[in-house]
C-alpha cells in the first residue's frame, strides 16, 4: 500500500473464501401443444436438463401437475440423470379445452443454503374438440315368415356421441330391396330410440343384409365434419307354402240331353305340380286333366238326372292342405205331359183350354208351362 508520501507498506496476503451456493436446475422451454380430443397418450421430450453449474453429482426429482385433470390427467415424468427427461400425459376421452401443465425439477441440494433448489416452467395443451361417432346398439331380429305383416323392430342406444348434442338422421339400406314392400326407419332427433319397419312383399322369401345408419350433422372443423355409425344384420324370410287358387268360375246349370262343360283353372305361385280331383259329382260327369292346373268337367245329363247336385272340385299341391271349390249344379229336366182324353159329340167342335194341359203338365224344376206344341191330330179331325 502506498501512502501520499510515496512510501510503500509491507506486503501481506489476503485470503478470499468463495462459499458454495446450490444453483438452480434448469431445462429448455417446453412449447405449447395442440392435440385432438380423445387422442389418448402423448409424450413430450424435455431437453437441456441441467442440475446447475458444477452440480452434476446432485439428483433431480420431477413433479408435474395438470390445471384440469378432467381433460388431461396428471402427467408422469421419467428421468435418468441425463440431459433429457420424458413427460407422458393422457387426454381424457370426450373432453376438450386448454389445460396448463406445470413442470418442476427439484435438486437434492447441499449443506450450503439453499439446501435444495428448484426450477418450474408451465406450458399449455390445447385439446381440440373432435366430432365423436354417434352410437346405436347392435340389432338382432328374425327370422320372419313369408307374407308376414308389418314388423316393428326397436332401435335403441341412439346418441350423437359422448358429450355431443348434434342433429341426427337415420337411414336404412339392403342388398335385397326386391324382398320388401316396406323398409324404413321412424326416428325423431334427439330421441334415443327409433323403429325399423319391415314388411316383406307377397310371396317373397330369402336372406337380406339390412344396414341402419345414424349420422350427425357435425362441426365445421376439424374432420370428420360429420360422423356416423352403421349397424348391419341379416334377416331371413322363410318360405311358406302358398295354397293353390281357383281362377275359374263354375258353370252352375246343365240341361238334360245337352253337353255340360266346366273348364277348371287353378294357379299356384310356387309353380308346384297340382292334382285336381272331384270328390263329389254325379256319375254322368267325367273329369279330364288338361295340363298342370287345368281340367275339364263334362258330361250330358240323362233324362232321369236329378234336378240338382252338389259338386266339389279339389286341388292339392305336394305339401299343402286340399283346396275345395264347391258349387250347386242345377239340371233343367224335360217337362212331362200325362196323357188325357176328352169326349165330344160327332160333328160338334170341341174347344181345348189351357187347363186341359196344365192339369196334365209336370216339371221337376217347377218351371211354369210356357208353350204347347201339337204334333199330330186325328185322321178325321181338324185343328183350328
Amino acid at each position: 500500500i502506498n501512502d501520499n508520501g510515496g512510501l510503500t507498506s509491507n506486503t501481506v496476503t489476503i485470503t478470499v473464501t468463495v462459499t458454495n451456493i446450490n444453483d438452480q436446475p434448469s431445462f429448455t422451454t417446453i412449447p405449447d401443444q395442440e392435440v385432438l380430443e380423445s387422442s389418448g397418450q402423448h409424450t413430450i421430450s424435455i431437453t437441456g436438463v441441467s442440475k446447475g453449474p458444477n452440480e452434476s453429482a446432485q439428483e433431480l426429482t420431477w413433479f408435474a401437475s395438470s390445471g384440469n385433470t378432467s381433460i388431461i390427467a396428471t402427467p408422469v415424468i421419467t428421468y435418468s440423470n441425463g440431459t433429457t427427461a420424458t413427460l407422458t400425459y393422457n387426454v381424457v376421452a370426450n373432453n376438450s379445452g386448454v389445460v396448463t401443465i406445470t413442470v418442476t425439477a427439484v435438486d437434492n441440494g447441499s449443506n450450503a443454503e439453499p439446501n435444495r433448489n428448484s426450477y418450474s416452467q408451465s406450458f399449455t395443451i390445447n385439446v381440440v374438440e373432435v366430432n365423436n361417432q354417434p352410437t346405436l346398439n347392435a340389432i338382432s331380429f328374425g327370422p320372419i315368415a313369408e307374407d308376414a305383416p308389418l314388423q316393428n323392430v326397436p332401435l335403441s342406444g341412439i346418441t350423437a356421441g359422448a358429450g355431443e348434442s348434434q342433429v341426427l338422421t337415420t337411414t336404412v339400406t339392403t342388398n335385397k330391396p326386391e324382398l320388401f314392400d316396406v323398409l324404413d326407419v321412424q326416428y325423431q332427433s334427439p330421441q334415443s330410440t327409433g323403429t325399423l319397419r319391415i314388411r316383406p312383399k307377397p310371396n317373397a322369401f330369402g336372406t337380406a343384409s339390412i344396414s341402419v345408419k345414424v349420422q350427425d350433422d357435425g362441426p365445421n372443423t376439424p374432420a370428420p365434419n360429420s360422423n356416423s355409425i352403421t349397424r348391419t344384420f341379416n334377416l331371413t324370410i322363410t318360405s311358406v307354402n302358398d295354397l293353390p287358387v281357383f281362377t275359374s268360375t263354375p258353370v252352375e246349370e246343365a240341361i238334360v240331353g245337352l253337353l255340360y262343360e266346366y273348364f277348371i283353372s287353378v294357379t299356384d305361385v310356387e309353380g308346384d305340380a297340382l292334382t285336381i280331383t272331384t270328390p263329389s259329382k254325379p256319375t254322368w260327369l267325367t273329369l279330364t286333366h288338361q295340363g298342370n292346373g287345368n281340367a275339364r268337367l263334362s258330361g250330358t245329363p240323362p233324362v232321369d238326372a236329378a234336378i240338382g247336385y252338389t259338386i266339389t272340385v279339389q286341388v292339392k299341391d305336394p305339401t299343402g292342405a286340399p283346396v275345395l271349390q264347391t258349387y250347386e249344379l242345377s239340371v233343367n229336366t224335360r217337362p212331362i205331359v200325362n196323357a188325357f182324353g176328352v169326349t165330344t159329340n160327332e160333328d160338334t167342335p170341341y174347344n181345348f183350354t189351357p187347363a186341359h194341359f196344365t192339369t196334365a203338365f209336370n216339371d221337376a224344376n217347377s218351371d211354369p208351362l210356357q208353350k204347347i206344341k201339337i204334333i199330330a191330330v186325328p185322321a178325321t179331325g181338324e185343328l183350328r
